[in-house]
């Protein structure tokens, strides 16, 4: 009886670590920006917003790294992050100049459009908002063991009766179809149609599992086994930033 009652807790807590998605849309800081780490407070800027410069007198008091596409001029004192790919952009995303973003331990955890004060960046109950965000068993930088542990290029948790997923079916279908970092898919239920037609992969649930990947859709990205990037739920912008990943070096 006792084997019975831990055989179902185990199943009970598989099925948890791969449902679908219904997380909020919580961006995640690639790895390679130094601002994966801690408490960061990032606002995307443009040379030709003539706004700018007065969210950033306003934010003087905190430290702030400024990220455009394009190098700033000399008025701009904080830190510069010059995202010349435009993957920042991408993944957060940008709409409009300038935008303030606080992130934690890399994952993005409120954003502002202009008329953010620095007094409602410093009054946010950081700590408390991150209790109940579904997390990866490794974090982004860390190294990977076990089957990825050298591996480079982009993986997916998928199952063709998630309505998130079929969503993304589309975008992996085409990035399967190309030869440069080729996406793997991996189904967790062995189900008719385990992978959308011309992707590599197959059943994996015991990978996901080994990843502690919490939910389906979820998208991994790797290089040489280091963890650079992820993205729990679905993302309409996945096949852009897959494409900008695989792209740089």
């Amino acid at each position: 009886m006792a084997r019975f009652i831990i055989l179902l807790l185990f199943t009970t807590l598989a099925f948890a670590q791969t449902s679908e998605s219904t997380i909020p849309d919580l961006p995640i800081m690639p790895f390679g920006y130094k601002l994966e780490k801690g408490f960061q407070v990032v606002a995307f800027v443009d040379q030709k917003c003539s706004v700018c410069p007065t969210l950033i007198n306003d934010l003087s008091g905190l430290q702030v790294t400024l990220i455009s596409k394009n190098k700033l001029s000399k008025i701009y004192s904080n830190t510069q992050l010059v995202d010349t790919s435009g993957l920042l952009h991408e993944i957060f995303p940008i709409r409009q100049f300038p935008t303030v973003v606080v992130v934690k331990d890399g994952i993005a955890r409120q954003q502002f459009a202009f008329g953010v004060r620095t007094k409602d960046i410093r009054n946010l109950k950081i700590d408390t908002m991150s209790s109940s965000l579904p997390l990866l068993k490794f974090s982004i930088g860390d190294q990977v063991t076990g089957k990825f542990s050298n591996h480079t290029g982009a993986i997916t948790f998928w199952r063709s009766s998630c309505a998130s997923c079929q969503r993304e079916k589309p975008a992996l279908t085409r990035m399967c179809s190309k030869k440069v970092n080729p996406l793997v898919v991996f189904a967790t239920r062995q189900e008719p149609e385990l992978i959308p037609k011309g992707c590599n992969g197959g059943y994996g649930r015991d990978y996901a599992l080994e990843l502690g990947v919490p939910v389906v859709p979820a998208t991994l990205f790797f290089k040489s086994g280091k963890l650079i990037w992820y993205k729990l739920g679905y993302f309409a912008r996945l096949e852009r930033v897959i494409e900008i990943l695989a792209a740089v070096k």
